[in-house]
């Protein structure tokens, strides 16, 4: 029995149609990686518009969130089903991801080590608001610190996001019925 043409491009367009929504996931997962690290190009969040990180207390000292590049380099899709992706930030090098992210107030303890940084810290500080600062941590009767972390957004929920994500769609849709 011979199979005629149209059976057998039909059944071609099925594998088609097939093989692109099994692989969409992944790369909505990228699409997405790729946009929360491009917040840190931006320096703000990208939801209808850009809205940029609060500037750091201390000028002159360059971008807050990009020194390292840890935080960046840790935003990774950790899982991808038929039906979701899940993208994360921070790991046990990079604990300081969802403090930034949402903000927030943290509480850390003053340690001898943490004095003695302080201490070489006000003693090189050339200028003296720094060195007045890092002197006051060193000579500090506080066992513990309150220190408010301002919001600045990377990754959530964005319009940008996911018009991007329809626009891919349809495009991948589009390549299958051309």
């Amino acid at each position: 029995m011979a199979v005629n043409k149209t059976d057998w491009q039909a059944k071609m367009k099925i594998d088609l149609v097939r093989r692109t929504f099994q692989q969409m996931p992944a790369k909505m997962g990228n699409l997405a990686e790729r946009h929360f690290k491009e917040s840190f190009r931006q320096k703000g969040f990208e939801d209808d518009t850009i809205e940029p990180w609060p500037a750091r207390k201390r000028e002159g000292r360059g971008s807050l969130m990009t020194v390292s590049g840890a935080l960046k380099r840790s935003i990774r899709r950790t899982s991808t089903t038929y039906n979701s992706v899940t993208i994360t930030a921070g790991d046990g090098k990079v604990a300081y991801a969802e403090i930034h992210n949402n903000g927030g107030t943290v509480h850390p303890t003053v340690t001898d080590k943490m004095r003695k940084f302080a201490w070489a810290m006000s003693k090189k500080s050339r200028n003296g608001a720094d060195a007045k600062m890092w002197k006051g941590l060193a000579l500090t009767n506080k066992t513990t610190l309150s220190i408010d972390i301002p919001q600045r957004k990377f990754m959530g929920a964005s319009a940008s996001l996911d018009r991007k994500t329809m626009q891919m769609i349809s495009n991948e849709v589009n390549k299958i019925f051309r």
